[in-house]
């Protein structure tokens, strides 16, 4: 097998993966259904990443990769705080756009208590309080000081974004549906921005 042929197929069985895992979940997909899915023997799975905890490991590593090259490219130690903020969030909702299955899969396989897969969370979640601490810095904030504080509020923000992308479905097929398109989203992102820097009532001001 050619060499270009083996990256093909590695990139199939991840993608077929990936798209399962978010439909269905990691624990209800077995690697005969992914082997199926992607037209791939089952040895195949195994020669690459050698069993389905291998994959989520690979889609984990992937999402990380992702999130922590958009969270540099968003905080700029030469910015505000608020923009800084608006650029994260933004970057943070973009990112779920366009990879949406990715992301699902990670925000679903968070709690996951695989051997294999715990390490790895443990190791990006370090380097990701790292990079948070850049951001943070900005507000005046220090995660070994004031951890606890940090943690509810990003909490507080991911799940919040997350939510929506998980309910987002429902949007578009109401009795009354919204149009989920770029307009859309940037209003989201302005809405949030302001709720996340100044509270409720800035996030409702001047909503006509």
């Amino acid at each position: 097998m050619s060499e270009a042929k083996a990256r093909e197929i590695k990139a199939r069985i991840f993608e077929t993966a990936v798209r399962l895992f978010a439909r269905k979940s990691y624990g209800l997909v077995g690697v005969r259904e992914i082997a199926k899915e992607a037209g791939v023997s089952i040895s195949m799975i195994s020669y690459h990443f050698g069993g389905k905890a291998g994959i989520l490991q690979a889609i984990i590593q992937r999402y990380f990769e992702l999130f922590n090259a958009m969270f540099r490219d968003a905080v700029r130690d030469d910015d505000t705080f608020d923009e800084n903020v608006r650029r994260f969030i933004a970057g943070f909702v973009n990112l779920i756009r366009r990879q949406r299955d990715l992301s699902m899969v990670w925000f679903s396989e968070l709690n996951n208590d695989i051997p294999e897969v715990h390490e790895l969370k443990l190791h990006h979640s370090r380097a990701m309080a790292t990079d948070a601490n850049k951001l943070l810095g900005i507000l005046g904030l220090d995660f070994n000081r004031d951890g606890e504080i940090i943690n509810i509020l990003g909490s507080a923000i991911i799940h919040m974004i997350y939510s929506h992308f998980i309910s987002a479905p429902l949007l578009s097929d109401s009795p009354s549906p919204v149009i989920l398109d770029d307009a859309y989203y940037d209003r989201y992102v302005d809405i949030l921005t302001r709720l996340c820097l100044n509270g409720v009532g800035s996030a409702v001001a001047d909503l006509d």
